[in-house]
């Protein structure tokens, strides 16, 4: 998965993506990856029964 990623930030087609979409990449170390997949992973569960109530964005249809 490394040499994956290393592969896709080294192709000109993949950064000049990044770039039009204004985004920022930046590879994690292993532990670091799992810490960032984690925060999110309890981020998102801690908002479950908010997401499975379909709450409606006040504006939106």
């Amino acid at each position: 998965m490394i040499k994956a990623c290393q592969k896709a930030v080294a192709n000109p087609e993949f950064t000049a993506a990044v770039k039009k979409a204004k985004l920022t990449v930046q590879l994690l170390a292993g532990e670091e990856f799992f810490e960032a997949s984690k925060t999110i992973y309890d981020t998102i569960k801690g908002l479950e029964e908010v997401l499975k109530s379909g709450f409606k964005i006040e504006g939106s249809r």
